[in-house]
């Protein structure tokens, strides 16, 4: 059995993690208004973060988020799980909230991480429909 890496989240906070060659998968708390970040530095190791930062209102604080995830080469927000599906817009803001992802990741050693968005959409508080696998 291979061995897993889980990277939490927490409320206004960003966990940050350089990937243990052992661990070759990632998986991530559910992203409902997260970013996730990776960057792979030259000796093949592979950092990732997951940020999440509200503001005293209580709405995503996203020059926060990006300022947190600025260093990493690529990223992924909540605005590419919640407000496209299937390349095309979620125009009602109440499906937009229902809408998150969770990311799985492979991480090569020799060629660094790849990581995968499972999109999700919360149909009722209990039951999740998944929708679709978005590519880095």
């Amino acid at each position: 059995m291979a061995p897993v890496f889980w990277l939490p989240f927490a409320p206004n906070e960003v966990w940050r993690s350089v990937l243990s060659k052992d661990a070759p998968f990632l998986l991530t708390a559910a992203m409902t208004g997260s970013t996730f970040g990776s960057v792979k530095y030259r000796g093949g190791e592979v950092e990732v973060c997951h940020a999440n930062y509200q503001t005293e209102e209580g709405s995503l604080d996203e020059g926060c988020m990006a300022r947190e995830t600025a260093r990493f080469q690529k990223r992924r927000d909540q605005k590419q799980s919640r407000e496209r599906l299937h390349g095309k817009a979620v125009k009602k803001v109440d499906r937009q909230a229902s809408m998150g992802a969770t990311i799985v990741g492979v991480n090569n050693v020799k060629k660094g991480g790849t990581f995968y968005a499972q999109q999700w959409e919360n149909l009722d508080g209990t039951n999740f429909n998944y929708r679709q696998r978005i590519e880095p």
